[in-house]
């Protein structure tokens, strides 16, 4: 979440600094190093979160489409990006609703389809989520 809320903030400087329907080549680059960074975060979630993975998925192509967009592709690359965010925020208020009922439920639901490690740190108990954290670095004795 820390990616996006930065991500907006720099988006949100650019458009209040910036002059009204132009386009930058630094914010090209910029979004598409975030969808880059996007991709490995997708790749890592999605064993274990498939819904936020396709979330994340969705951000991917939204970033990929506004990046196009700012190196000065019109048209198709416009509508891309418009149908994506579009698209991005119905998908996040899904998720959002999803996981606020998890959290209320205390226990996996099936609209969030959670899998493995995933599901196991709502349905089991603290012993196992604390397991692995022997093996942590700076908990052992010696590295």
């Amino acid at each position: 979440m820390g990616i996006f809320a930065a991500a907006w903030v720099v988006q949100g400087v650019e458009f209040y600094t910036g002059v009204p329907g132009s386009t930058s080549i630094a914010m090209g680059v910029f979004l598409l190093l975030l969808a880059l960074i996007l991709i490995v975060l997708t790749v890592v979630t999605f064993p274990g979160k498939p819904l936020l993975g396709v979330l994340l998925t969705i951000a991917i192509l939204r970033s990929s489409g506004s990046g196009l967009v700012q190196f000065g592709f019109g048209g198709g690359a416009v509508l891309f990006a418009a149908w994506t965010g579009f698209l991005l925020a119905a998908f996040a208020f899904y998720s959002g609703l999803g996981f606020l009922m998890e959290d209320v439920k205390q226990r996996p639901l099936a609209m969030t389809f959670r899998r493995k490690e995933a599901k196991a740190a709502l349905q089991g108990d603290l012993s196992h989520q604390l397991k692995p954290l022997a093996n942590e670095a700076g908990v052992r004795q010696q590295l």
